[in-house]
């Protein structure tokens, strides 16, 4: 699940995704619903890239206007040239 701007990204929209500390990985969007969407990733991610990228409502996601990690480090916005 990514959070996001409403209406940025739609279902069947192919998204990659590039974290600072290297992680890179793709998907297609198969859910959406309000600033969510849920991602099917090409191939599988290992456990330690999922709990690293996890949700969880103890983060600031929930309590700031900007996005962040599951660390609550703010990430950094989109560059609009990825974004359909």
């Amino acid at each position: 699940m990514l959070e996001i701007p409403r209406n940025r990204l739609s279902i069947a929209d192919r998204v990659n995704i590039k974290v600072d500390n290297g992680i890179r990985t793709s998907g297609i969007v198969v859910w959406d619903r309000n600033a969510f969407v849920g991602i099917k990733f090409d191939s599988c991610l290992h456990e330690a890239v999922v709990s690293f990228l996890a949700f969880s409502a103890k983060a600031s996601h929930l309590t700031r206007n900007a996005p962040s990690d599951r660390f609550g480090r703010t990430l950094p916005r989109l560059r609009a040239d990825v974004l359909p």
